[in-house]
């Protein structure tokens, strides 16, 4: 059989290559993703987004469809969904938000609004 004329450490390159490979097809998804997803504009909330493999490879089963989908998002599921990308949460939602988003390439960031801010903006 041709297995036992093929050195092992053959064998196991061809694998170690073949990994290489898969690795490489994600990155390279993942930045056309990202380019994808640049695109986007704050006037673009339901636009689709392009995903974003998680590092194992697969598409999170969070991922929101659109940038409305994800800002609707309860801080429970989108600490989540970082942790599905192997994102550092934050304690606050915006941060955890602008981390998102910039992790699948968005270019524009959520300004936080204290209450204070809020009522002023309000005020006439």
């Amino acid at each position: 059989m041709l297995k036992d004329h093929v050195p092992v450490p053959l064998t196991e390159q061809i694998v170690g290559s073949r990994n290489q490979i898969i690795e490489v097809r994600h990155a390279l998804m993942n930045s056309e993703a990202r380019r994808a997803n640049s695109n986007l504009r704050t006037d673009d909330l339901n636009d689709h987004l392009a995903v974003v493999l998680k590092p194992d490879g697969t598409r999170s089963d969070l991922y929101p469809a659109n940038l409305n989908a994800l800002f609707a998002y309860t801080p429970v599921l989108l600490r989540a969904l970082l942790r599905d990308h192997g994102l550092q949460e934050s304690p606050t939602r915006e941060k955890n938000l602008n981390r998102f988003m910039a992790h699948i390439g968005i270019t524009f960031q959520i300004v936080p609004v204290s209450a204070n801010e809020e009522e002023s903006a309000l005020m006439p």
